[in-house]
């Protein structure tokens, strides 16, 4: 089967994970590393949850339990593994073109919890990625003078979904520095804030030599 994969695409790969030669993991993992972008759904029966949900946190997309598997279900699960596989894979372009861009390009929550940043923002503030999320931009890029600029900003945004202008913010090493920055307004369906993407241009030389 895994050299049939090698020589024929397909959409999609049902996993027992008991064949008769290859128990638990061992087909699994090598099926998961030769194909990375082809989604897998993993079978197992009754007593082998454990197993499932193993295989679903090391990269399987969904699990399905013998003896309980129907069309329906079995089409909902083939459905989902691939939508969703496309959508990662989606997500991982855009983030690869997000961290050529030289700007910095955050995505916070409406709490100002980091939950995006990409290789543009670790230049310009200092902090990698895995510093970064999960933090709130107001402890991370503002001093306590330049933390009355962001409540404004905060206001304009959710009355018109965007906002632009000048920040005074500051890096990991405590240098001020001066930002241009657009702040975009997502919502979800029912209209409520959900998401807001920053993007961020460093301008300190230019205001610089403006002084």
């Amino acid at each position: 089967g895994i050299q049939h994969l090698k020589e024929t695409p397909v959409d999609i790969v049902l996993l027992d994970l008991f064949l008769p030669d290859s128990r638990g993991f061992a087909t699994f993992e090598r099926l998961h590393q030769q194909e990375r972008n082809v989604p897998i759904v993993v079978t197992t029966g009754l007593n082998d949850e454990t197993l499932a949900l193993n295989a679903v946190q090391a990269g399987a997309q969904d699990y399905l339990v013998k003896g309980q598997i129907t069309g329906e279900l079995l089409v909902r699960s083939i459905r989902y593994a691939i939508e969703r596989k496309r959508a990662e894979q989606k997500i991982r372009e855009q983030a690869a073109l997000l961290d050529i861009a030289t700007d910095a390009i955050l995505v916070r929550d409406v709490q100002n919890q980091i939950l995006f940043w990409n290789k543009g923002a670790e230049r310009l503030y200092g902090w990698t990625s895995a510093e970064a999320l999960g933090q709130k931009t107001t402890d991370l890029l503002y001093t306590t003078d330049s933390l009355e600029q962001v409540e404004p900003a905060q206001q304009q945004l959710m009355l018109e979904n965007e906002w632009q202008g000048e920040l005074n913010q500051v890096t990991k090493t405590g240098q001020k520095i001066v930002v241009e920055s657009r702040w975009s307004l997502v919502r979800d369906d029912d209209g409520q804030p959900q998401f807001i993407l920053i993007v961020s241009t460093d301008i300190t030389a230019k205001k610089q030599l403006e002084a």
